[in-house]
């Protein structure tokens, strides 16, 4: 995501026509993101518009996303990341064109809307806009409670899920979960995760989870 100082004027043009409309939901501008916000007590809203250099201007491509404080502040203790960045990630996320078909659109093509001139910045606006009345509510209410969470990432652990895809994350939050809800099947969690995470990348994630590991066995259940 690009800081403000990177903005062309193009993406501040699209950023500041997005602006009243999205506060008009609740969000705030994330001050030097590329992202608006809303918290929900322990949960944050995002919707994220990330931009990607095209030949002329960029292709834009929103996607939604949710924090819960809760599990970051947990996965945070051993994940390495520094402090500066610890407030940035999400628990589970998706891009509008992944939840939606918006191929009749103008403008999109698989999710991306084409902002190549001011004139563009307009009806980008309102695509971005359309796909997240379609695709954000229903994806917040779903996902705000810990026990979806939970079922989402542990009851069926070694099929793939798109919404939190990156395996460390997976594992690390999918136990994390596991723990604040007490899973009777908690342990067996624990190994499966360890292989998978050990698994993946040459295990070179495993100097993050196995901490993360031993700090949950130490935590109570909610």
């Amino acid at each position: 995501m690009d800081d403000i100082e990177e903005l062309t004027p193009l993406k501040a043009a699209l950023f500041e026509s997005l602006l009243p409309r999205m506060q008009a939901e609740g969000f705030q501008r994330w001050p030097k993101r590329d992202l608006f916000v809303r918290q929900r007590g322990d949960i944050r809203d995002s919707l994220i518009i990330i931009c990607i250099d095209a030949v002329v201007g960029h292709y834009v491509k929103p996607s939604v996303a949710m924090r819960f404080d809760r599990i970051e502040t947990v996965f945070h203790q051993t994940s390495g990341f520094e402090k500066k960045y610890q407030k940035g990630t999400d628990t589970v996320g998706r891009s509008t064109g992944d939840l939606l078909d918006h191929s009749d659109i103008p403008h999109t093509r698989k999710g991306r809307y084409h902002l190549a001139t001011m004139a563009d910045v307009g009806p980008v606006t309102d695509a971005i806009m359309q796909a997240y009345h379609e695709a954000g509510p229903p994806f917040y209410k779903y996902w705000s409670s810990l026990a979806v969470i939970d079922a989402e990432l542990n009851d069926k652990p070694e099929v793939f899920l798109p919404y939190i895809s990156v395996p460390w994350f997976r594992c690390s939050k999918g136990l994390i979960a596991a723990k604040l809800v007490g899973r009777s099947n908690f342990e067996e969690l624990v190994a499966f995760y360890t292989a998978v995470v050990a698994n993946a990348d040459k295990g070179f994630y495993l100097k993050w989870f196995q901490p993360l590991v031993a700090s949950l066995a130490a935590m109570k259940s909610e």
